[in-house]
């Protein structure tokens, strides 16, 4: 797959206030600040308490945002966040994940955030989704797969995802007790989706791209 930026996709599609942008894992709001004055239609996904904060009180200006503080998720739930270091660290604590096999996360550090079913938001979205960008911390593939089994996928024309691969491994071997089997699961996990993906990609009318 071909890689892709914000401001590749600006140009390639032409970007403006026609367009629908999903942007799941929103961080800081890097893309944010391209598309909103665009007039690009955004619907935000950000979890994590100090940057939805941040978000908000950046772009509280703009009509065209729709932001959730809450994880696109396969489900309706909550679900334990982990962070790459304690939440009170005045450091921006990009990375965090709701996949507890990412080796740069500490297990000891996290907390609890809404999770939003992203096929149900997108069904009752109704309209038809120009792009939509994953870049959530190893859980790409999770919600890749049930926009796949549910349908949803159908009503997204492009994705763009990132794949974390590197930062989970296939087996953890330094790891004891509950945090080793937490870890191993969630790392089973993420492969077994991401071959089901993967071998989906080429019979899906969906466009993707990688992050």
């Amino acid at each position: 797959m071909e890689c892709w930026n914000i401001n590749r996709i600006v140009d390639n599609f032409n970007l403006n206030d026609s367009f629908v942008f999903f942007d799941i894992g929103t961080n800081t709001g890097q893309e944010l600040e391209v598309l909103l004055p665009l007039g690009v239609d955004v619907h935000s996904f950000e979890p994590h308490p100090k940057l939805a904060k941040q978000i908000r009180e950046q772009f509280k200006s703009y009509g065209n945002l729709v932001f959730n503080e809450s994880a696109a998720w396969i489900k309706n739930e909550n679900k334990t966040f982990f962070y790459k270091r304690p939440l009170e660290d005045d450091r921006i604590n990009g990375g965090s994940t709701l996949i507890a096999s990412k080796i740069n996360i500490n297990t000891k550090w996290k907390t609890e955030v809404q999770c939003i079913d992203i096929s149900e938001y997108v069904f009752n979205f109704k309209n038809q989704i120009d792009i939509m960008k994953i870049d959530i911390e190893g859980s790409e593939y999770h919600v890749i797969k049930h926009l796949i089994d549910t349908g949803a996928i159908e009503r997204i024309n492009n994705i763009f995802f990132e794949d974390h691969s590197r930062k989970i491994p296939r087996y953890f071997n330094h790891y004891h007790g509950d945090d080793w089997r937490i870890r191993q699961q969630h790392s089973t996990e993420f492969y077994d989706n991401k071959k089901f993906v993967l071998d989906q990609l080429d019979s899906l009318k969906t466009n993707f791209g990688s992050w």
